[in-house]
């Protein structure tokens, strides 16, 4: 339905099933039923019959033998920075071979173009909180550094109304992230990245006006990605309309996107497909 709307309004549409903890060839879960992942088959298989792009980043992790848990964090459902930008190319990768953009995606494989800080034992995340010290171990958080001489423009709409305008360099997207580390329960720091989950997050690359704008459609598992995705756009505009307060159709109006990624670790619900509510043809549906 998400993809159809878009689809409509000549903006090239790929829908992305993002990275599982599972893997099917996870001896620990072996003959386990998994239920996100079998959500996830129900709706790669809908989207390809219906000639929607799919790009599976968990059947990807697995062709290329990566370790499924190395890639998110121990105490928390979130994939971690690494697989972050792991995920930020093989996504755009992925729009290339569509021949829906043409940038230089391998700026982001490019290891010595990267540095991974480590904050050690400093994070719990939502599972690790709720499990408390008792059961479960800190863990080290890491804040990405790059070399590329790239300036951005980051804009923050916050669900409660606070929002933040700020420029800079890539660190823009983590200043947050070098505070208020006093305690393993004090914040959340996956939260920290990109100033946390936003109605709409808005990143301009000064550096490469002419590269392609693109659009997000997504719930929190694309914090991580965007500040990655970021650096071979010109624009990246980020939409989560978990709160159902965001006018998709006027912003889609107002904005000219070379393509859209949609991706949610869940799918989402009434609510969120509200903010698409504004346009008659998508209240039909």
């Amino acid at each position: 339905m998400l993809a159809d709307w878009l689809s409509k309004r000549n903006i090239p549409v790929l829908y992305v099933i993002p990275p599982s903890r599972l893997s099917h060839s996870d001896k620990l879960y072996n003959d386990v039923f998994d239920f996100s992942a079998e959500q996830n088959l129900s709706l790669s298989l809908f989207a390809k019959s219906n000639n929607i792009p799919v790009l599976d980043l968990s059947q990807k992790a697995e062709t290329e033998h990566m370790d499924n848990h190395s890639m998110f964090y121990s105490t928390d459902h979130h994939f971690n920075v690494r697989t972050a930008r792991w995920a930020a190319e093989s996504i755009a990768e992925r729009l290339v071979s569509l021949s829906v953009f043409d940038f230089d995606f391998n700026l982001l494989a490019q290891t010595n173009r990267w540095t991974d800080i480590p904050i050690d034992k400093s994070f719990l995340g939502s599972i690790g909180r709720k499990a408390t010290k008792a059961w479960s171990t800190p863990e080290t958080f890491f804040i990405p550094t790059t070399s590329l001489p790239h300036q951005f423009v980051f804009e923050h709409l916050g669900f409660t109304g606070t929002n933040t305008k700020e420029e800079g360099c890539f660190d823009v997207f983590f200043r947050r992230s070098h505070e208020n580390f006093g305690g393993v329960y004090r914040g959340y720091r996956y939260e920290t990245i990109c100033r946390g989950s936003g109605r709409i997050v808005r990143i301009r690359n000064r550096t490469i006006p002419e590269a392609p704008k693109l659009l997000f459609v997504a719930d929190s598992y694309d914090n991580a990605i965007l500040p990655f995705i970021a650096c071979v756009c010109s624009e990246v505009v980020s939409v989560d309309g978990r709160n159902g307060d965001v006018n998709v159709p006027e912003l889609v109006a107002n904005n000219h996107f070379d393509a859209a990624v949609i991706l949610f670790s869940v799918p989402p619900d009434e609510r969120y497909l509200s903010c698409f509510m504004a346009s008659e043809d998508f209240a039909k549906r």
